[in-house]
C-alpha cells in the first residue's frame, strides 16, 4: 500500500468507484473481523474495557459493520486515520450505533459522540463526521458510549491485544 495507512486509501478507493454499489455488493454477508485491540478508560478503572475489531484493508473499512444484526455490549470496531476529516454513513447497517470520534495518538481524547445513529435503508444516507480532522473513530452498539462514560474531553487508551488474548 505504498506506506500509506489503509484509511488514507479509503477515500481514493471510494472515489475510484463509479457507483456506491462497488463495495456494497461485497457487503451482502456481514464481515466478522478478529478482536485485535482494546479501548479502556484509564481515569475510570471500574468501567469495563471494550474489545475491538480492526479493519485493515480499504474493503474492510468500507464494509465496517454493514449487515450485522447484533454487536455484543463490550465489543466494537476501531477505524484508524491520520488526522483526517472523514465521514461515515449507515447504509445497510442493520443496528443503531454510537460513533465516538477521537484525536491524539499517545492518549486519544473523545471530541464528539453521536449516539444511537439509526440505520439507513435507502440512499442517499446522511453522512456523520466529527467536523474536524480525527485520528480514530470507534463504533459501539447504541447506548454503550453513554454507559461507558465516553463523552467529549474523556481520555482513553487504545491498545493492541497480545496474541494470547485474541480469540
Amino acid at each position: 500500500m505504498s506506506g500509506m495507512h489503509p484509511g488514507q486509501h479509503l477515500l481514493t478507493t471510494l472515489l475510484a468507484c463509479a457507483l456506491p454499489s462497488c463495495f456494497l455488493a461485497a457487503a451482502a454477508q456481514p464481515q466478522q473481523l478478529p478482536l485485535r485491540a482494546r479501548l479502556c478508560l484509564p481515569t475510570r478503572p471500574a468501567q469495563p474495557c471494550v474489545d475491538l475489531e480492526v479493519p485493515e484493508t480499504p474493503q474492510q473499512y468500507a464494509i465496517g459493520l454493514m449487515e450485522r444484526r447484533s454487536l455484543p455490549a463490550h465489543q466494537g470496531m476501531w477505524f484508524r486515520f491520520s488526522s483526517q476529516d472523514v465521514g461515515f454513513w449507515m447504509h445497510r447497517t442493520r443496528l443503531p450505533l454510537d460513533m465516538v470520534f477521537l484525536v491524539g495518538s499517545e492518549t486519544p481524547v473523545v471530541t464528539r459522540v453521536v449516539a444511537a445513529v439509526p440505520p439507513c435503508e435507502a440512499l442517499p444516507c446522511p453522512v456523520i463526521s466529527a467536523g474536524e480532522p480525527i485520528d480514530h473513530m470507534v463504533e459501539l452498539a447504541a447506548g454503550q458510549a453513554s454507559r461507558l462514560g465516553l463523552e467529549p474531553g474523556v481520555a482513553v487508551s487504545l491498545t493492541w491485544l497480545p496474541a494470547a488474548e485474541q480469540p
